[in-house]
């Protein structure tokens, strides 16, 4: 016969086994790797800074025709691109010392990857704002969750992740 005691003890084991196992599974969510080393993240703070300057100056799209919104877009990317470029300059084996680093900056190039792919689409779609920028995801957590998790100074720009629309 069970007694309440034994029907708690087992009812408390199993919630400790699945908070342990969703736990482990899911640690990249509840334990950030974050970008520490000081070499690495000023840097990579301080191109992000420039990065949303950049993003600041890019001139909407003159309409919403797919040609001008691909142009704007392509602005964009071209200063996601700059950014990518300074942080690798920072050198392999300094980013290679901080390896949520060249996580990050894998992360951005497969941003790069999705918004290209968003601006294929878009060309071929006749001008159907309906089309967006996929992000990609790692064990079911969105890149750019990951992204500001690694370094909360740069979190992913609103910008970045939607297609951009001329003034009115």
């Amino acid at each position: 016969m069970l007694t309440p005691v034994l029907i708690a003890v087992v009812v408390l084991s199993v919630v400790v086994v699945f908070i342990w196992t969703y736990g482990t599974t899911h640690s990249r969510m509840w334990s950030a790797q974050l970008i520490e080393e000081p070499a690495v993240s000023g840097p990579m703070a301080a191109a992000c800074d420039d990065l949303r300057r950049s993003l600041a100056h890019v001139a909407p799209p003159l309409s919403d025709h797919p040609a001008h919104v691909v142009a704007s877009m392509a602005a964009q990317d071209a200063a996601v691109a700059t950014m990518i470029a300074r942080d690798r300059e920072i050198g392999q084996e300094t980013l290679a010392g901080d390896p949520p680093a060249l996580d990050w900056l894998a992360d951005w190039e497969a941003l790069l990857r999705a918004r290209h792919e968003a601006e294929r689409t878009l060309l071929g779609s006749q001008g159907d704002r309906q089309v967006t920028v996929v992000l990609p995801t790692v064990d079911g957590y969105p890149i750019t969750g990951r992204m500001a998790d690694a370094l909360p100074a740069c979190a992913v720009p609103r910008a970045l992740l939607e297609l951009p629309r001329p003034r009115e």
